[in-house]
């Protein structure tokens, strides 16, 4: 008996030990605020000498109907859920410099933190994301 009841105190101790190492309730403002701290941002003006520059990527992740009524000239998309397994068939250069957006910028910080992490390490999220962009009235499709 008093071995089951060491053996019943020890999982109920490491099953606690398990559940407080873990994070506990993040929501998505949390997701967002830890990767909007973490991921390098340009505004709306910077990312247009980017565009006018060349050479960069802009990717929308955006849904696709979000996409399809209007988007940054050139832009490439990958809708958010996607972006992780596609990202390489269209950008297999890791050290390419790639501009993510999406409607205001919380989308796209959490992809460009992903893509950080995948080796993209010259992502940057667009402040405002296609809002902005529509805003100052640079170029569309």
């Amino acid at each position: 008996m008093k071995r089951i009841m060491t053996i019943l105190l020890t999982l109920t101790l490491c099953t606690c030990l398990a559940q407080t190492a873990l994070p506990q309730d993040l929501t998505k403002k949390d997701l967002v605020r830890e990767a909007k701290a973490a991921v390098t941002h340009v505004d709306v003006n910077q990312a247009k000498l980017m565009w006018d520059k060349g050479g960069v990527y802009f990717i929308d992740c955006r849904e696709d109907k979000e996409f399809r009524q209007g988007h940054i000239a050139g832009a490439l998309t990958i809708p958010r859920g996607w972006l992780e397994f596609k990202i390489e068939e269209l950008v297999p250069e890791r050290d390419a410099s790639i501009v993510l957006y999406c409607r205001s910028g919380d989308r796209s910080s959490l992809g460009v933190l992903s893509l950080l992490r995948m080796g993209y390490g010259r992502t940057v999220n667009l402040i405002g994301g296609w809002r902005a962009w529509n805003k100052a009235e640079y170029p569309v499709e």
